[in-house]
């Protein structure tokens, strides 16, 4: 592979920097052949993504060191939205599961004639009542 040129690698910092806000949400490092002659070349890489309802490009070439630093700088871009996300993702597992568990107790309160109103237990007096009857 190709060094990494330092004005190819400014100019691919540069470009992130002024698209941050598109990428920081969304975009990766493509890579695609060309045909020439009914010869494929290639790989080629760019970074597409999409702004304003349109597709976007950036050009990387063939070179690897270049290709490997976007790789690197779209991942952090994008971080702090794939760790939000996931953060979501399990919020919404644990309130699954804390529905389905109070479905339960719900269920095996019934069968003793209690229930649940927010977090606090009605009919405790009754099914004392019914516990000191049936002794």
């Amino acid at each position: 592979m190709a060094t990494c040129y330092p004005t190819r690698a400014a100019s691919l910092v540069a470009f992130l920097e002024r698209k941050a806000a598109a990428l920081s949400r969304q975009g990766v490092v493509q890579e695609f052949y060309r045909t020439r002659n009914r010869d494929h070349c290639g790989p080629y890489f760019r970074i597409v993504f999409r702004q304003n309802g349109h597709q976007r490009t950036f050009y990387l070439g063939t070179d690897g060191d270049l290709v490997e630093l976007a790789r690197a700088e779209l991942e952090r871009l994008q971080r702090p939205r794939k760790e939000d996300l996931d953060r979501r993702q399990r919020l919404r597992d644990y309130v699954a599961v804390l529905r389905e568990t109070r479905r339960q107790i719900r269920a095996l309160l019934k069968e003793r004639d209690l229930q649940l109103k927010g977090w606090e237990l009605r009919g405790v007096r009754a099914a004392r009542h019914v516990l000191r009857e049936t002794e």
